[in-house]
C-alpha cells in the first residue's frame, strides 16, 4: 500500500499476531513515528453491485433518450445521496454530494433499492436483475 501503510482485517488470531508483530517492528525501529487506527471493518460496494448499477444507469438513459449515463448518475446522486455543505475559499456555502464509491455494501444495496423504486414509479422502467438474465437464458 502507499505511504508504507499496511492494512490488516483482523479476522483471526494469526492475523492479529502479524499485525502486532508489524506494529512492534515499526514502532521500535526508532526512525519513524507511526500512528495506528482501529475501526470496524466495512466492505466497500462490490464489483457486482457496481456493474448492476451502471447497467441500470445505461438502461435509464436509453429509456429516457435524452441524457447520458454519467448525467443520470449525477442526477441519482443528487436525489438519493445526502448533501454535504462546506464553506469554500470564497467564503460562500457550497454543496457537494457523497460519492457512490464511498458507500459500503449495505449502503449501496439501499441506494440500488431506492434507484429501482424511483425508476419504476417515476418512469415505469423495470430494471432487470442478473437472475432475470439467467431465467431468460434457461439457466
Amino acid at each position: 500500500m502507499k505511504n508504507n501503510t499496511t492494512r490488516y482485517v483482523l479476522v483471526s488470531e494469526p492475523i492479529v499476531q502479524r499485525c502486532l508483530d508489524d506494529i512492534r517492528a515499526r514502532a521500535l525501529n526508532g526512525t519513524t513515528v507511526w500512528s495506528c487506527e482501529i475501526k470496524p471493518y466495512k466492505k466497500k460496494r462490490s464489483l457486482a453491485q457496481n456493474n448492476l448499477y451502471w447497467m441500470w444507469v445505461g438502461i435509464i438513459a436509453d429509456d429516457l433518450g435524452y441524457m447520458e449515463p454519467e448525467d443520470i448518475h449525477e442526477e441519482l446522486a443528487k436525489i438519493f445521496l445526502p448533501p454535504h455543505f462546506y464553506t469554500g475559499l470564497d467564503k460562500e456555502q457550497h454543496e457537494r454530494r457523497m460519492s457512490t464509491t464511498a458507500l459500503h455494501v449495505r449502503e449501496f444495496t439501499d441506494y440500488l433499492n431506492r434507484v429501482e423504486m424511483w425508476a419504476a414509479t417515476e418512469f415505469n422502467i423495470r430494471l432487470p436483475h442478473p437472475m432475470d438474465y439467467d431465467e431468460a437464458m434457461g439457466r
